[in-house]
């Protein structure tokens, strides 16, 4: 991922809003699934727009573009358990302020207040999204390869309406 300090361009925010728009539609609902989570989402993205936009975003980035396009999100707030180096539910409640997090994470989540920023989009499509970067397995089912084929397709007519 890039550097926190860059700022997307104008037109970089404008295409990573309408990917968004267009493969990551609103569910609408609140179900917290570790495919709809910033910390599984952000990644996914920025490895997708390295790959086809020749760019990098940041979670920050897919945050603020999520809160733009008034994507419902919600948190979930957490204690950092120091035995298992991992973070457990908050007896709290919501919106408890967190210790730290992996990497560039900490100020993302300390901002939010949370350990967990979920985003109201469908999780196995996320999913879908992320197989994308990697190569099927020979026993997959003709039915999941054509479907990554025709998700791949779709990307790269996406793609080639911003590179025109």
């Amino acid at each position: 991922m890039r550097k926190e300090s860059q700022q997307l361009t104008p037109e970089q925010q404008q295409i990573l809003e309408d990917f968004i728009k267009e493969f990551l539609p609103p569910r609408g609902n609140k179900r917290k699934n570790s495919g709809n989570e910033l910390e599984y989402l952000a990644p996914t993205l920025d490895a997708l727009f390295r790959k086809h936009f020749g760019f990098a975003v940041t979670f920050d980035d897919v945050l603020a573009a999520f809160e733009r396009l008034n994507y419902t999100i919600f948190t979930k707030g957490g204690d950092w358990d120091w035995d298992k180096k991992d973070f457990k539910p908050s007896d709290k409640g919501e919106g408890t302020k967190i210790l730290g997090i992996r990497g560039q994470l900490v100020h993302t989540y300390e901002n939010n207040n949370a350990a967990f920023i979920y985003i109201d989009v469908d999780a196995p499509k996320v999913r879908d999204l992320r197989r994308t970067r990697t190569t099927l397995v020979p026993t997959t089912s003709p039915e999941k390869v054509e479907e990554q084929q025709r998700l791949l397709r779709h990307i790269d007519a996406f793609e080639k309406r911003y590179k025109e």
